[in-house]
């Protein structure tokens, strides 16, 4: 529902380009962290992928099962899975739930266990830019019919915290009335410099860093900015 606005197409175009140019064979089997209700990962099976995923939401698992998709509910900072990918994705700035870069590292190394040798990881974050020109003090709305939303999003420039606050209406077909849930997200916006920092060098190789869904550099202007790393296999 609330993210019906995401570009999907261009995230498999993305995806596709990268496999083309780095992985140079195909299906690469690809993993993805926080794949909600897998609307990108059945994308992604519809263009060839082999592809499984996870989330951190029982509930998310479920409706992705639905969609006939492979999924695991796990969080990311412990994969614990025994198959290795040849690519792992964690898309839609969902790394920045992170509130520290010491679990930037933690999950860095469970991908690195879950990667076949000189496998990939692409993530992307999202920036100070995005949340000072888009996102300072935002409110919105959206009305489905038996569901509604309102969104207040806000950025502590002191913290460097994007918090994004939601109250969901569900109507209630057997009495008319709204049930009312809310829920509370916090980021936490790092800079591209702060997360090379968390990378290990024994690890990973940095392939790219790149603006928003192309291979051209990324500026202080970005709004999005994806990294890609290479697993550097143990000798």
């Amino acid at each position: 529902m609330v993210m019906m606005h995401v570009r999907y197409d261009e995230w498999v175009g993305l995806i596709k380009r990268i496999a083309k140019k780095y992985i140079h064979f195909f299906p690469p089997k690809t993993f993805e962290i926080g794949g909600g209700t897998a609307v990108l990962g059945k994308k992604l099976v519809e263009n060839g992928f082999a592809y499984a995923g996870s989330d951190f939401s029982p509930s998310m698992c479920r409706e992705a099962g639905k969609k006939g998709c492979t999924y695991f509910c796990t969080d990311g900072r412990s994969l614990a899975l025994k198959t290795g990918f040849d690519m792992i994705i964690f898309l839609y700035d969902g790394i920045n739930y992170l509130m520290s870069l010491s679990e930037y590292t933690v999950l860095f190394h469970e991908v690195w266990n879950c990667l076949n040798h000189t496998g990939l990881f692409l993530f992307d974050i999202t920036t100070r830019t995005n949340s000072l020109r888009y996102f300072r003090d935002y409110h919105d709305h959206e009305d489905f019919g038996e569901w509604s939303y309102t969104r207040h999003s806000y950025y502590n420039a002191v913290k460097h915290t994007q918090h994004n606050d939601f109250a969901v209406y569900h109507r209630i077909e057997s009495s008319g009335l709204y049930e009312k849930t809310t829920e509370y997200h916090t980021q936490k916006l790092f800079m591209p410099h702060e997360i090379l920092s968390a990378i290990p060098d024994d690890k990973f190789e940095v392939v790219g860093i790149w603006d928003g869904y192309s291979f051209r550099e990324y500026s202080d202007d970005s709004e999005r900015i994806h990294f890609l790393l290479r697993k550097i296999s143990a000798v």
